[in-house]
């Protein structure tokens, strides 16, 4: 997708932020109604998952070779630490399910989170535009 796409992305991450703290300080005081406020809440979490869409998915303004590269390794290594997490989750589970009972797998339940679309899609965009930033420096620092 075009780099315009990602300007897109930013603008509609902050709207839906501001969208979100809306919902919750209005929410908050019961400015709102019970409709009015759910239907607030999907509207902003669907700009959101959009912007975070674009944001993964649209190219750089200068895209070469390199950075496509870059993007598949990460990607790469996103997917691998999910797969890791999911196996360490079920194991867990299962030893809590069969040899400690019930009881403790509620407590390990928080484990799940890091396999969530959005950790792992901001995640994945965070470690991008780190290193994104790290490879442009080394090429300023280099050509100087």
């Amino acid at each position: 997708m075009p780099y315009r796409y990602q300007i897109i992305g930013w603008w509609l991450l902050i709207a839906s932020a501001v969208g979100c703290l809306t919902v919750a300080t209005l929410g908050s005081f019961s400015m709102l109604s019970f409709s009015l406020n759910k239907a607030l809440q999907v509207v902003s979490w669907t700009m959101f998952y959009i912007s975070l869409l674009l944001l993964s998915i649209s190219r750089e303004k200068h895209e070469d070779e390199y950075i496509t590269a870059l993007r598949g390794r990460i990607a790469c290594i996103v997917v691998a630490c999910a797969l890791i997490l999911k196996t360490i989750i079920y194991v867990a589970s299962v030893v809590c399910t069969f040899y400690l009972g019930v009881g403790l797998l509620g407590k390990i339940s928080f484990l799940s989170i890091p396999t969530n679309f959005i950790v792992l899609d901001v995640a994945y965009i965070v470690i991008f535009k780190i290193s994104l930033y790290i490879a442009n420096r080394r090429l300023k620092n280099y050509a100087e």
